[in-house]
């Protein structure tokens, strides 16, 4: 069955323009045909009262889909479809938000306009991503920041930084956490001493090297597991 997001007023949900037609007239659905509306953590079945505008009159709720710890991708900007590759599949193991970041050795410059429509476009990966895997949340996909701006944002939460030169591969208690994960080239030195002094943990995913698109993933999996998130 088809998600949708929408904040619902008075057991009812009015669809975006952009999603009533790709309900009517890509799915094809009309009145009394049935769909999820999800919205902030929650969800529910709902049928179509009116397809113009497109009215949803909600009915059961659903189970959430949310895992129990909200988990926080700071990702260093990969080359070219990579990035899409690395939201979509992050948004589908639950994550919370996504950080893109600009480090030392990457070799991704956006400014500007450019990255203005980068992030728009992600931020569009993301909620299709969410709607295909019945997300109750759109994860919010953050304006492109240097590594100081992200690590002042979400400084207050554990940090988990994942590096192929790190000695240790013990992983934390279950919780929230921020999960680090470096450009084709790894963090630099001097970016691994200033997460090192701001509290975060280094941590290794084993003796291979991974690519940056699989660093993450890895990472999340991992760490959903700890936190009984596939339960």
């Amino acid at each position: 069955m088809n998600r949708f997001f929408q904040q619902p007023q008075n057991g009812k949900a009015v669809l975006s323009k952009e999603d009533a037609h790709h309900l009517t007239r890509v799915l094809r659905k009309n009145t009394g045909d049935t769909l999820e509306i999800a919205w902030e953590g929650c969800a529910w079945e709902g049928s179509i009262e009116s397809v113009s505008p497109c009215v949803i009159a909600l009915g059961k709720p659903l189970p959430s889909t949310e895992p129990p710890y909200a988990l926080h991708l700071i990702q260093a900007i990969a080359k070219g479809d990579k990035m899409d590759w690395i939201i979509q599949k992050a948004v589908e193991l639950g994550v919370t938000s996504i950080q893109p970041v600009r480090t030392e050795h990457g070799d991704v410059k956006l400014d500007g306009p450019r990255a203005q429509k980068r992030s728009v476009h992600w931020q569009n990966v993301a909620e299709a991503a969410a709607k295909q895997s019945k997300r109750c949340i759109i994860p919010k996909v953050e304006e492109i920041r240097s590594l100081q701006e992200a690590l002042t944002r979400y400084g207050h939460l554990p940090q988990l930084v994942f590096h192929e030169k790190a000695e240790t591969a013990s992983w934390p208690q279950p919780g929230p956490a921020v999960v680090w994960i470096g450009p084709e080239g790894g963090f630099s030195a001097a970016e691994i001493m200033k997460l090192t002094e701001a509290g975060a943990q280094i941590l290794s995913l084993g003796p291979r090297i991974l690519r940056t698109e699989t660093a993450g993933l890895c990472a999340l999996s991992v760490l959903q597991y700890n936190n009984g998130a596939f339960v």
